[in-house]
């Protein structure tokens, strides 16, 4: 395999990341609808039995559905970027390795630069 097709693949590979991530963002806020959080909005103001008025009710809502989608976006771009920073992790300890090699055995190690 040549550099120029590994090049290709990665780019590729990370296009289809950057789709189902998109994909999975895009599912994630259809599923997050006005009534999932309806239920979560107290129906009576606090300490009273005065009840909330219904516009009030679906803002906070909203408010709460917002909150949740961004948290959930947050956490699925978190794990795709957990998944891409493996690779250059791995150079680095691969640079530090042959940096203490060079130190420990320097006449048989030649340093790659």
């Amino acid at each position: 395999m040549s550099l120029k097709d590994y090049k290709l693949k990665q780019k590729n590979s990370r296009i289809e990341r950057e789709k189902s991530l998109e994909n999975e963002i895009e599912e994630m806020r259809k599923a997050c609808t006005l009534e999932k959080y309806m239920s979560q909005v107290p129906e009576f103001i606090s300490g009273t039995r005065k009840p909330l008025p219904s516009w009030k009710r679906s803002m906070l809502a909203q408010k709460i559905a917002n909150e949740d989608m961004r948290r959930q976006e947050e956490n699925l771009r978190v794990k795709n970027l957990q998944f891409v920073t493996v690779i250059p992790l791995q150079r680095k300890y691969e640079e530090k390795f042959h940096e203490w090699k060079s130190q420990r055995y320097p006449i048989r190690h030649k340093s790659k630069s």
